[in-house]
């Protein structure tokens, strides 16, 4: 993404946040912000603090998940680079529609750390995959053993509900479809290749069909090494679903910690997975406005007046202080950078 794109789409989380926010507000006659920061200076710190660490094991499970898949083809890269793949995949993730920024920027910075292009693109088809996998997963578990949940939603949940259930298997199988039927999406490539080269954006065609012939027998056999080893799908599905647990337990952790039932717990975990669910399903950027109505009206039967409180605080940290620590960690890894590129001459290769 370009700069004037970057700052846009920022922009529009922004308003998109404040609109969000004024509209939950608005709708609760009990909220005060006194009474906010003092309903959270008596939550148990123990709990929220938990909340905070599972944002970050949500951050670190997306790093182990492609620094695992990037090794499996030969590429190991250190954690830390790891983490850098993962923040830059959440960032422009929430930033972006339906999650479109997330992947080309990560794409980005693998290339740049040495990592073949056919390898990059399989990793993250089949981190993506997987990851869409795991929600739908944990999503009909969460329908399974709390049904009435779902059925007690407004008519609008139980649509967006169905319809994320209904967009995630699509995506699955178009993901599917490009990680097994390479020539599918080789084919793709070439048809983006030619109206490029009709709109004068790439004008050598012959270097870049050669180039695309070389990547497509790269991918070709990245296929058929993963083909041979389905332990490493096995495994990168059980760091994708302890990631959506993760992410869940945010919630589960503030519920918790601001007085809420602990024996609940299950009736909160299926909640969130549903709001998960049901908030993929809009090209909204990080779902801003439609996760937090699934929230509200879902937990509305498992809280009372402090529903908007534990919203606020409960979103705050699964999502806004996630991308703000992705942002930063981004701006931190730009920074070194350009601070080695300055001082090797202009060689800043890590």
């Amino acid at each position: 993404m370009d700069r004037k794109k970057k700052i846009t789409w920022v922009a529009i989380c922004i308003v998109l946040t404040l609109i969000t926010v004024y509209f939950i507000i608005k709708g609760s006659d009990s909220f005060t912000f006194g009474g906010f920061i003092s309903y959270i200076k008596k939550a148990n710190p123990g709990w929220i603090a938990a909340a905070f660490v599972c944002m970050n094991v949500y951050i670190l499970l997306e790093a182990f998940s492609i620094r695992y898949l990037a090794a499996f083809f030969g590429y190991k890269k250190k954690i830390r680079r790891g983490i850098v793949y993962s923040a830059a995949n959440l960032y422009f993730s929430a930033i972006t529609p339906s999650a479109t920024g997330g992947q080309p920027a990560s794409a980005v910075l693998m290339v740049k750390d040495g990592i073949a292009a056919s390898v990059t693109m399989l990793a993250l088809l089949i981190n993506i995959t997987i990851y869409t996998v795991s929600i739908v997963i944990l999503g009909a578990i969460c329908i399974v053993l709390r049904p009435e949940i779902i059925l007690g939603m407004e008519s609008l949940s139980k649509f967006l509900v169905v319809l994320g259930f209904t967009v995630q298997a699509g995506c699955i199988m178009v993901f599917l479809i490009l990680v097994y039927r390479e020539k599918i999406l080789l084919n793709i490539a070439g048809f983006v290749l030619k109206i490029l080269h009709k709109f004068h954006i790439v004008k050598d065609m012959d270097e870049k069909k050669g180039r695309l012939i070389k990547l497509s027998e790269e991918y070709k056999g990245c296929v058929r090494e993963v083909r041979s080893r389905k332990d490493v799908i096995v495994n990168v599905f059980v760091l994708n679903m302890c990631q959506r647990i993760a992410q869940i337990g945010v919630a589960l952790c503030v519920y918790i910690g601001m007085g809420g039932d602990a024996g609940k717990w299950l009736d909160v975990f299926a909640t969130q997975g549903l709001v998960i669910l049901g908030a993929n399903a809009v090209p909204i950027p990080g779902g801003i406005g439609v996760s937090d109505y699934l929230f509200l009206d879902g937990f509305s039967r498992l809280i009372g007046d402090n529903l908007v409180s534990i919203e606020l605080l409960s979103r705050g940290i699964s999502f806004y202080v996630c991308i703000l620590i992705c942002g930063g960690i981004l701006l931190v890894d730009n920074a070194l950078f350009i601070y080695k590129s300055n001082k090797s001459g202009g060689d800043g290769d890590e």
